[in-house]
């Protein structure tokens, strides 16, 4: 009984922590003329939480598109729950935070409205203005994780993306506009346990065999 007792202690008490990566798909084609032929994969959205409060995100594009802002308030769009105020560390030059990261209503055409977004380029508008990829960043605020982004607008979408096709003998040359993800493009690469979890967890079955092997064995009761 009082081995079952110190498994359970150690099981309870050692629950490993987990760090999970979510990663989206870019394939829901709004450019002017189309960005590419139907099914194209534009590029993916990684989101990594490793620490509390705090979330990696990696936008990579196909080597043939580029971030580009053509007249809408942000270059990328997402939505959150509970609309926590954010903040953005990492970016790259010519990269901000729209509106100090305030819940808002921004029009990304044909996908709806979001309501946190990142301006490409210094905030100027046309494909001249265009940044390559991959684009990293991190973004922090209360409570947030990977599942804070499992927020579909009302259209559906989960995240917009605001491209330039610069393919000259690709179908969509020289077109720009947005790219999207929804909830069916989205996967969970990893849902595991943190390391220092893993030492811990170590530590304790260790501790554990320890205490076992200084019990007398063979002893008889009386």
């Amino acid at each position: 009984m009082r081995k079952f007792s110190l498994f359970a202690v150690l099981a309870i008490t050692l629950a490993p922590a987990q760090a999970s990566v979510i990663q989206y798909a870019l394939k829901s084609d709004h450019c002017t003329g189309r960005c590419g032929p139907s099914g194209t994969l534009f590029g993916t959205i990684t989101l990594m939480d490793t620490v509390a409060n705090t979330v990696e995100v990696k936008i990579s594009l196909d080597s043939k598109y580029k971030f580009v802002k053509t007249g809408f308030d942000v270059s990328v769009a997402w939505d959150l729950w509970g609309n926590p105020t954010v903040s953005a560390s990492g970016l790259p030059s010519g990269w901000s935070l729209y509106d100090g990261g305030k819940s808002t209503s921004i029009a990304m055409d044909g996908t709806g409205n979001f309501e946190y977004g990142l301006v490409c380029c210094s905030g100027k508008n046309g494909a001249s203005y265009s940044q390559w990829g991959p684009l990293d960043f991190t973004l922090t605020a209360v409570g947030l994780s990977t599942a804070s982004f499992s927020n579909t607008n009302a259209r559906g979408y989960d995240f917009a993306v605001d491209i330039y096709n610069t393919a000259r003998y690709g179908t969509g040359y020289g077109n720009t506009g947005i790219v999207a993800a929804t909830d069916c493009g989205r996967v969970t690469i990893s849902d595991t346990p943190e390391p220092a979890t893993f030492a811990m967890l170590g530590g304790g079955l260790v501790g554990f065999a320890l205490i076992l092997r200084k019990r007398p064995h063979g002893s008889r009761r009386r």
